[in-house]
């Protein structure tokens, strides 16, 4: 069992840090796992704001989205995904 299965992200975990890092890579896949992740990741944000945290998500963008398709365990896919994701890295210049 992944550790998916009670939450995307189990972001949960980092109740009572000042500062956390959401990476969420299932946010803007657009079929009913996604839009009920999506659904899932917003609340855990929510929660974490309302106990004082400063919270960051980090989704993919439209070109990660498309290296990696519709199928997120298409090991095929994985050096094209992890290119796109290291681009739209140094593109947004991240400092977290």
């Amino acid at each position: 069992m992944d550790g998916g299965l009670a939450s995307p992200t189990n972001a949960d975990l980092a109740t009572g840090y000042g500062r956390i890092v959401i990476v969420a890579p299932t946010l803007g896949q657009r079929d009913a796992v996604g839009l009920l992740f999506a659904t899932m990741i917003r609340r855990e944000q929510a929660k974490l704001r309302q106990v004082g945290a400063q919270v960051t998500v980090l989704a993919p963008d439209k070109a990660s989205l498309a290296a990696f398709g519709p199928d997120l365990g298409n090991s095929r896919l994985r050096q094209a995904a992890a290119r796109a994701g290291e681009a739209q890295g140094y593109a947004e210049r991240l400092a977290l």
